[in-house]
């Protein structure tokens, strides 16, 4: 099998798409402010196809770089893929891409960790074959050592035993050094860390009759052992191949096989192709998200705190052939999102509700998605979106969720009550403070204008707010009233705020010139 058709065999089923028994979950309402990101802008790698992103420093600069896995095409179909690294300007923006060879053929994914103990993060890059050309072999990890500056040494192969989509690196079996622990076509490889960026012979752990995809790492039964969660397709099962498991460790590095095999919520040509781990109810038991390919279906099952998984809930992924998923709270509600990348042409953003279930999903246009990763790219405490798109370029779409949130006032007067009413003019003080939330437009004006109920034109103008958003103006107003006015005069002043995006805020304050005291 030639590595460049790696993903057209692995998907080369008969695509009858039969509805299985399973429910659409009715969406839930948005409580929140709606996600908003700005049109994708593609980050150019200069060669092939991208096939995986994930964000990371890897030049320890404190600005978020882009890694990506690239199948090597465009030089020759023997040919090695290849890591490429983009250094991040801070501002979303990326430097021009420096080139790797992956030493291997057919890079699906990768992942960034320090492998090695020196604090510099290195890349390990899944090779699907291990061998470039029509000898696909078993899949490699190219493991390629951070200099400490963001450049890396040659990729050094380490043998995952069989064919692999999917790697993640976590220390399995608490010895303090990173192990890598690979999705294969024989269950779930596992290449135990020497701390100094070697890896010893791969163990294969047997996920029962799953064809695994994709893997994560973490504590499912909270028993302080990590587990894997796998996720893949059961032919055995049919109609609904598409399934998830946890494959419960040891503390040592293995495994026991999975305890259940549970549905995914893929129709009949369908499998679990991504998975992403983490809280999603708040019930301090780890939940299981996943994107189920070729359909337009996220399923999420919630964990039990015991190893095991509730039932799936499946919910609309945005668009077709959902593909790659991630967990991140994009909107600033203190609630995880779950994020889906669609092969066709959209990125599905589902609004969480805190309970395990979501919002109808919002769809952000890019070429494609093959890999989604929600990290804060330009400092501005939000989290952005980076998505291989099968291109050579990776779509990059910058948060813009409350950039039209209006600001905040608080307001006083004082005094408000004006007397005796002998004509003069008092000053009155307004003070207050002007809240704009961190993700917000900028303001642009910051006035006040007093509406006299007589009719008369009264003060208005500009208001400099200090530090902390704090001002204080004083506003001339006149102690006096008409004989027959018997609920006393009375000035409204209204302060107003207005942001870049025309968000408004107003907020007033009553002064009275009474009857009588």
């Amino acid at each position: 099998m030639k590595h460049h058709t790696l993903r057209e065999s692995t998907m080369r089923r008969r695509f009858v798409i039969a509805m299985s028994s399973l429910v659409l979950i009715p969406s839930g309402s948005l409580a929140s402010t709606p996600p908003a990101f700005l049109p994708a802008a593609y980050v150019d790698t200069g060669v092939a196809i991208t096939e995986a992103a994930v964000v990371a420093d890897v030049d320890r600069d404190g600005n978020p770089d882009l890694i990506v896995a690239i199948q090597n095409h465009s030089i020759g179909t023997d040919s090695h893929g290849l890591a490429a690294v983009l250094l991040g300007n801070g501002d979303g923006t990326f430097r021009d891409a420096v080139t790797y060879d992956s030493a291997g053929g057919g890079p699906f994914a990768l992942a960034v960790a320090d492998v090695n103990g020196d604090a510099a993060p290195d890349i390990v890059i899944d090779n699907a074959c291990g061998l470039a050309g029509p000898s696909c072999g078993p899949g490699t990890a190219g493991v390629l050592l951070n200099h400490g500056d963001g450049t890396f040494a040659d990729a050094v192969p380490w043998n995952l035993g069989a064919l692999s989509l999917s790697i993640a690196i976590a220390d399995v079996n608490g010895d303090g050094k990173p192990d890598l622990v690979a999705a294969g076509s024989l269950g779930v490889s596992v290449l135990l860390g020497n701390g100094d960026g070697s890896f010893q012979r791969p163990i294969i752990a047997g996920a029962g009759t799953m064809e695994v995809r994709s893997v994560a790492v973490a504590d499912m039964n909270r028993d302080g052992r990590l587990d894997v969660v796998a996720t893949g397709l059961d032919n055995s099962r049919i109609p609904t191949p598409g399934t998830a498991a946890i494959l419960p460790g040891n503390g040592d590095g293995t495994f026991q096989p999975p305890l259940a095999i549970h549905d995914s919520g893929a129709t009949a040509a369908g499998w679990a192709n991504a998975v992403a781990v983490a809280d999603l109810n708040g019930d301090g038991a780890l939940d299981v998200a996943v994107a189920n390919y070729p359909d337009r279906r996220a399923g999420v099952l919630l964990g039990t705190g015991d190893g095991g998984l509730a039932p799936v809930a499946v919910f609309d992924s945005g668009g077709p052939f959902a593909y790659a998923v991630a967990l991140a709270d994009v909107n600033g509600d203190s609630t995880l999102d779950l994020i889906v990348g669609n092969l066709r042409e959209s990125i599905g953003v589902l609004v969480g509700n805190g309970d395990g279930t979501f919002a109808t999903p919002q769809d952000f246009a890019v070429v494609a998605a093959a890999s989604v990763a929600a990290a804060d790219l330009n400092h501005d405490g939000r989290p952005d979106l980076a998505a291989a798109v099968t291109t050579t370029t990776v779509a990059v779409l910058l948060n813009d969720t409350c950039a039209d949130a209006a600001p905040v006032i608080a307001l006083s007067a004082a005094p408000a009550v004006l007397w005796p009413p002998n004509g003069r003019t008092v000053p009155v003080t307004l003070s207050g403070t002007l809240t704009v939330a961190p993700c917000a437009a900028t303001v642009t004006s910051l006035s006040y204008a007093v509406v006299d109920e007589y009719g008369l034109v009264q003060p208005s103008g500009p208001i400099v707010p200090g530090a902390g958003g704090a001002f204080s103006v004083s506003v001339p107003l006149q102690a006096s009233r008409r004989g027959d006015d018997r609920d006393g005069r009375q000035y409204t002043i209204r302060v107003t705020a207005t942001n870049g995006t025309g968000g408004r805020a107003t907020a007033t304050s009553v002064v009275t010139v009474p009857h009588s005291r």
